[in-house]
């Protein structure tokens, strides 16, 4: 069957199993708030998701959104799905519990913005690039996947923000720094030939490799 979100928010607070397509018009919202899937044969093209505390998210569908993910609860990009996230951002929201993200779908994949929420995670085997905007207020970055960054990110607040494990975050754009940043192990915090990064105060790199590379 087909589901059309036409206008307004449409809340889930139960098990919630999508298995055919499920279209979210723009200016429309869905609200997950119970344990979802959306399996192999399940297509999403929807504006606007979000992924609320009381439940969680694992897809292995084709799975478009063109607006804005917005994760409070774990959410799981396994093998075989297909995330198609060129236009959207992905926002880590500030009051959920376990707020992870994991995308291990197996491809590349691009979005335009990527916003970091003290608490938050974000890992998985998959690499990607940030074609927009990169606003880290906190959390950690794991996983093997790695991670760049084209435009404009602003690391900032109280949140502990971490690369974990071996990731490599690579900031080729116009960056500014306004709090500390651990960085575990083998990980690497790079600042590609086109970027610039800027310090504003007294803060401190820990661990790991920091890299700035020539023209």
């Amino acid at each position: 069957g087909s589901i059309n979100i036409q206008s307004g928010l449409m809340r889930f607070n139960s098990v919630y199993n999508q298995t055919g397509d499920l279209t979210v018009a723009p200016g429309a919202q869905l609200v997950l708030n119970g344990p979802t899937s959306f399996d192999l044969s399940a297509v999403v093209n929807a504006s606007s998701v979000s992924i609320e505390n009381r439940g969680y998210a694992t897809v292995k569908a084709i799975f478009k959104v063109t607006d804005r993910l917005t994760i409070g609860a774990p959410t799981t990009f396994l093998p075989g799905a297909v995330p198609d996230l060129t236009s959207a951002t992905i926002a880590f929201a500030t009051n959920g519990a376990n707020m992870v993200l994991d995308l291990s779908s197996g491809r590349r994949v691009s979005m335009a913005g990527l916003e970091l929420a003290s608490g938050a995670t974000l890992r998985g085997s998959d690499s990607f690039v940030v074609t927009d905007h990169f606003q880290w207020r906190g959390g950690t970055l794991q996983g093997t996947g790695n991670i760049s960054v084209l435009g404009p990110a602003t690391i900032s607040g109280g949140g502990n923000p971490r690369i974990g494990e071996v990731k490599t975050l690579t900031l080729a754009g116009d960056s500014t720094l306004t709090t500390y940043i651990g960085l575990d192990g083998a990980a690497t915090l790079a600042i590609a030939p086109t970027g610039t990064f800027n310090f504003m105060g007294d803060f401190a790199i820990s661990g790991g490799t920091m890299q700035n590379a020539g023209i």
